[in-house]
């Protein structure tokens, strides 16, 4: 019995748990290293929801998309949210809106088309990250119980997840950003006021600056998004290895 005792004692001062090792050796600092690596990224998942709120986030149009098309479709009609210079003055320039963010192909934009493909990126975008905070969620729980059960799905889970993303950079890629530039003129700032500008040239160039200069940040989005994607690919897989080498342990 005295024997038996001592032997108990031993195993539950080195952490086993049913007589199975939990931890040992190098594995010990492997196991504290993981914890703290999946617990950052499932925080981050989280913070990701950020990017879906209406007027915050780069995605936050998925929950006000109908506000996005009626004001587009105000702004192509000539209401803006300001004063034009029509309205000041009584005066007729004879045009009120910039064509580049009304017309496609020399026709006047549908946006409640054009919004489809964007509604799909952000709506299939947000389904995406609610499976990896999932996923996290319960790749961090195996690591804190030190459980293969749970940890073996994440090796396959997450780059199938991270493979899928690659169809929300193809939805954005191919859909048209008409309808941000016509919502966005709906109350722009002020640099982008070109309704306050009477006189036709100067009216035109205005236009022209404005597509210039929305072009440029939807290039700048473009490029940030696939560096983040990129940098995640580098991040997941380490994350593999690093629960790969776990449970070979």
């Amino acid at each position: 019995m005295a024997a038996l005792s001592v032997e108990a004692r031993l195993r539950e001062s080195s952490g086993t748990m049913n007589g199975e090792p939990r931890c040992c050796g190098c594995c010990c600092g492997m196991a504290t290293g993981l914890k703290w690596y999946l617990g950052v990224f499932l925080v981050l998942s989280i913070l990701g929801i950020l990017s879906f709120v209406p007027n915050f986030g780069n995605t936050g149009y998925l929950f006000v998309m109908d506000e996005a098309v009626d004001e587009a479709n105000k702004y192509c009609a000539g209401d803006v949210k300001y004063l034009t210079i029509e309205e000041v003055l009584g005066l007729d320039r004879g045009q009120d809106t910039c064509p580049q963010a009304c017309k496609c192909d020399g026709k006047p934009c549908d946006f409640d088309d054009l919004s489809t493909l964007w509604e799909a990126e952000a709506g299939f975008g947000f389904a995406l990250l609610v499976l990896t905070i999932l996923t996290y969620a319960v790749a961090f729980t195996g690591a804190l119980q030190e459980s293969p059960a749970l940890l073996k799905p994440f090796v396959y889970i997450m780059p199938a997840l991270m493979g899928l993303g690659l169809i929300t950079g193809i939805l954005a890629a191919v859909a048209d950003t008409t309808i941000w530039k016509a919502w966005v003129m709906y109350d722009p700032p002020d640099d982008w006021k070109c309704s306050l500008i009477y006189e036709p040239f100067y009216f035109a160039l205005c236009c022209a600056e404005f597509e210039s200069d929305f072009n440029r940040l939807i290039v700048a989005s473009i490029a940030i998004g696939w560096t983040v994607y990129v940098v995640s690919w580098v991040f997941v897989a380490s994350q593999v290895f690093e629960v790969r080498v776990f449970l070979a342990h």
